[in-house]
């Protein structure tokens, strides 16, 4: 009886009674072993980047080009007007200099720059902008999503020149479509691509609904906050092959489907003049607000699907991802698959660089107080059976029989009855 309400409650929420058993998070500590920025330094990332100057860190290592003002003759002006933009916004609403970016918390950032782009008379009518040389601060929002994205795509093409580190390698070529699935919280393109260039045994889509996967082969890849290389169809792009991400999934009108994307990694092209647009375009993308909006019925479903692979899985692996603060649907959408799915086991896994007190503490709000991380104090002490140390971008080969040794220890419940 116990099955048959299962499988139910599972063909409710996606029709999928034989879901992958694993489903891996990625965050942006996975990504940052690539080079991308984590947390509170994309702002004054994108600040350098806009200014032109010399990156810091990985990328400082590698052949890093800025395509940003190669785009168009306006290009310069156009991210001189940026950064004139975000040093107002930052001292108007923050009272403080733009050196002073890294200090703000990004999520408070971007739900802010939304909120004044959503409503853009809230604090009075700007009206000294076009004196001063800079947008008006309701255009800053997208700006920032176009500029992400160019910014992203440059770090994707330095990427893609060097040899994927050994530990992400790995990794990627472990992944099954008959057990795994992932739910990519990045932007960034990159687990895609390295996807389709043979480092799994399965292709990978952006996005399908899983009984269309299951019948290609392919491994599940949900991205709820959406992708530096999606876009509406209504902006005019005129890139080649480009395809619904949808569009083989009945559960999306056919008058409703929106969002396009590119099979590989490459910029928005303008339908008329066939060139990128270096400041166009702005990417669907969900910024690391507390405000979410999710505008697309694709959106709505990416979440179902969250819901529905979660609901069947006894096996939950984060790799850099923390579960921080402004993610609260994820952990609500956790929380509500462990009450509705019905296991005798649950295990969980957190694959990450460093772990305190505050993150034990998320894990736990959604996995209950058997979620164990170790000393949180003792540097290089191997943590407990639900922490794995790892700062990736490795040149270690074996992360993913890492992961496969301690998830064997990293039971959560034997009761099924998910977090309390």
């Amino acid at each position: 009886m116990e099955g048959r309400s299962r499988r139910q409650r599972q063909q409710k929420l996606g029709g999928w009674p034989d879901s992958p058993r694993r489903v891996y998070f990625v965050g942006a500590g996975f990504s940052a072993g690539m080079g991308y920025p984590v947390g509170n330094r994309l702002p004054t990332c994108l600040m350098s980047y806009l200014r032109g100057e010399s990156p810091v860190g990985l990328l400082s290592e590698r052949h890093y080009e800025n395509s940003l003002f190669a785009a168009s003759p306006r290009g310069r002006l156009e991210a001189e007007r940026i950064v004139k933009t975000i040093e107002f916004f930052v001292r108007q609403f923050f009272n403080l200099p733009a050196t002073s970016l890294d200090q703000i918390d990004v999520a408070e950032f971007y739900t802010l720059a939304q909120s004044l782009a959503d409503m853009p008379s809230l604090f009075g009518r700007d009206e000294a902008a076009e004196r001063d040389g800079r947008l008006p601060i309701s255009q800053l929002y997208p700006a920032l999503a176009a500029v992400t994205r160019s910014y992203f795509t440059d770090i994707s093409a330095t990427v893609r020149k060097e040899v994927l580190p050994a530990d992400l390698a790995s990794l990627f070529d472990s992944l099954r479509s008959e057990r795994d699935a992932l739910v990519n919280f990045n932007w960034d393109e990159e687990v895609d691509f390295f996807g389709e260039q043979g480092y799994v045994t399965y292709s990978l889509a952006s996005w399908r609904s899983y009984p269309r996967r299951r019948r290609k082969g392919r491994l599940l890849v949900l991205r709820p906050h959406g992708s530096v290389g999606w876009y509406d169809v209504m902006q005019g792009l005129g890139n080649d092959q480009m395809f619904f991400i949808a569009e083989d999934d009945e559960r999306v009108p056919r008058s409703k489907i929106r969002i396009v994307a590119f099979p590989g990694v490459e910029l928005p092209l303008d339908l008329v003049s066939g060139r990128f647009q270096a400041f166009d375009f702005p990417p669907v993308i969900m910024p690391p607000t507390f405000a979410k909006r999710f505008v697309y019925e694709e959106q709505l479903q990416i979440w179902e699907d969250v819901l529905a692979v979660c609901t069947a899985a006894t096996e939950f692996v984060f790799l850099g991802y923390s579960l921080v603060p402004d993610d609260f649907l994820t952990r609500a959408a956790i929380r509500s698959a462990l009450r509705a799915g019905s296991r005798e086991e649950i295990r969980c896994l957190v694959v990450s660089r460093s772990f305190n007190q505050e993150r034990v503490n998320a894990f736990r709000s959604v996995f209950d107080d058997g979620f164990k991380a170790g000393s949180l104090h003792t540097p290089g002490l191997s943590a407990a059976k639900n922490h794995l140390p790892w700062d990736f971008g490795k040149r270690q080969p074996n992360l993913a029989g890492m992961i496969e040794k301690q998830l064997k220890d990293a039971t959560i419940t034997a009761d099924g009855g998910g977090a309390a």
